[in-house]
């Protein structure tokens, strides 16, 4: 049974109409994405930041300053395509560092409407190669929550086509996997999602598709090959209606000689890992657990 937080959660958003939030931003700000907020000051102060600019847009990199083997994570956030990093995000960067001693690149990549898949996926590996060419190719992992983890497979696949893939592991995190929203599962799903809505979700992803087939794989990964990649790790909560695509991909996995590991908490919302709850802990600490295993 979910905690009582997250029910309180769960009917909260629902008052509030959360999973129509995107459908108000994005009509009220057609033309502009939502960019992304920076480290704050304490962190600042307390960790190794650094930056670099591709293509004239920040890469961070949080370092480990004692250890030059650690582990390093190659994250990509979530937002829809359309919102950038936020303070959750950088909550969720700082327990993975304190627990596992990683290292995380972070992009902050180009946004819908402005960037389309291809622009978007052109950058990523561009600060791709740059920041991982010198790491330590069993070290590095890629990450990514929602549309970033859609972003993660996807950028997998593109790396493994032009032989530059060095990461031995993908994590997604509540991953973004088919933009079209196609899975007959999401119909019955949808009524128990306070947090996504399915017909905005194709609307964005048409806006990132642009010119390429819904079902492309820098769109839609899910229908990309697995082929060179060696293992990944998802983690779902069954009442997020992008869960059924996330089983999709287990279920295509398990055709490949790709190691999947899915990890489906009942109950749980989209990206309810960065929520506060007792069964964000669970999962957070499962994450690291698997960054260290």
């Amino acid at each position: 049974m979910p905690s009582f937080s997250s029910r309180l959660l769960a009917i909260m958003l629902k008052t509030f109409k959360f999973n129509q939030r995107l459908t108000r931003d994005l009509e009220s700000d057609r033309h502009h994405a939502r960019p992304s907020k920076e480290p704050s000051s304490r962190m600042i102060k307390t960790y190794d930041i650094s930056i670099t600019l591709i293509q004239d847009r920040i890469v961070y990199q949080w370092n480990n300053r004692h250890d030059h083997d650690q582990m390093t994570i190659f994250y990509m956030h979530g937002g829809a395509y359309f919102y950038g990093l936020n303070k959750m995000h950088f909550k969720l960067f700082e327990k993975l560092i304190n627990s596992t001693g990683c290292s995380i690149i972070v992009p902050d990549y180009p946004l819908v409407p402005h960037a389309s898949a291809e622009e978007i996926h052109a950058f990523l590996e561009e600060s791709y190669c740059e920041l991982c060419k010198d790491k330590n190719q069993n070290r590095i992992m890629l990450m990514g929550d929602s549309s970033g983890g859609g972003l993660a497979l996807g950028l997998a696949q593109q790396l493994v086509q032009h032989h530059q893939l060095r990461a031995h592991r993908i994590m997604l995190l509540s991953p973004w996997l088919d933009v079209g929203m196609n899975n007959e599962m999401i119909s019955d799903i949808q009524r128990h999602d306070p947090v996504l809505n399915r017909e905005t979700l194709r609307k964005i992803g048409n806006m990132y598709a642009r010119h390429l087939s819904i079902q492309h794989p820098k769109a839609s990964p899910l229908y990309g090959s697995l082929d060179g990649i060696q293992r990944i790790s998802i983690w779902t909560g069954t009442k997020d209606i992008l869960y059924p695509d996330a089983v999709s991909l287990q279920e295509k996995v398990k055709h490949t000689s790709v190691t999947c590991d899915l990890h489906v908490y009942e109950d749980m919302l989209h990206t309810w890992m960065f929520f506060g709850l007792p069964e964000s802990r669970q999962a957070i600490s499962d994450i690291t657990n698997h960054i260290l295993a």
